[in-house]
């Protein structure tokens, strides 16, 4: 862990000639979410030295991380219809458990949310993923982040107000509602709704651009009653 926050906060320019910087980030994910206390603890410390000297590493992480929901999402999907306690896998040696992956993301959010604009989609959406939240309550971890950041002194809610078409445009891209995954397809369907109670008017007007430039949406229109049936 040392060597990475050395690697990563001092030597960052130089390394990058030499190594793949989403490599080094892809092992502080998995640092991070380790099934080890011990182990996790000095990931975090070193993760928030690393995010403090580079808001860039923030984005990349928080992107990362979205991949890493993802592929856990499918392996505990897996077990489940395996029936198996567990498997072994490269990518994926261990199953973390829902409260690390949440906890990860309260890490890595108050770093992302001060790079770029689309930091923002990006959180609503993890923070809205199948992996970490549950059916029942789809926002539950979302109410929790919001609470994290005004720990901080970060309103989430006045930054979405100015950004919504930013976010609704992520949210609406292939890496949101029209991913080939079908638990990032979800999660950014309940982000949306989420932005629809927050900002209903706003939301829907971009929705609504998004759909009128969709070269499909007036298909529908030559189909027969016939057809319908």
């Amino acid at each position: 862990v040392d060597l990475l926050q050395s690697l990563l906060v001092d030597h960052l320019f130089r390394i990058q000639e030499y190594f793949s910087i989403q490599s080094l980030l892809q092992v502080l994910i998995y640092l991070v979410c380790h099934p080890s206390w011990a182990v996790r603890k000095i990931a975090y410390d070193a993760t928030k030295n690393i995010l403090s000297s580079s808001g860039a590493l923030a984005e990349d992480l928080l992107f990362l991380f979205t991949s890493w929901l993802s592929l856990v999402g499918e392996r505990v999907l897996i077990l489940k219809q395996s029936d198996m306690d567990s498997f072994g896998d490269s990518q994926l040696p261990f199953i973390p458990s829902t409260e690390v992956l949440v906890k990860c993301l309260f890490l890595i959010a108050p770093y992302a949310i001060d790079h770029s604009q689309r930091s923002y989609a990006r959180l609503i959406l993890c923070s809205h993923h199948p992996c970490i939240s549950s059916s029942g309550s789809p926002a539950g971890v979302w109410k929790r982040l919001q609470k994290r950041l005004k720990q901080q002194n970060i309103s989430f809610t006045d930054l979405i107000f100015p950004n919504i078409t930013v976010i609704c445009k992520e949210l609406l891209s292939k890496d949101g509602l029209f991913s080939s995954n079908k638990q990032e397809q979800r999660a950014a369907l309940c982000s949306l709704a989420t932005l629809m109670s927050i900002s209903p008017n706003d939301t829907f007007v971009e929705f609504e651009k998004h759909f009128i430039e969709l070269p499909d949406r007036t298909l529908h229109d030559g189909f027969s009653e016939n057809d319908i049936k």
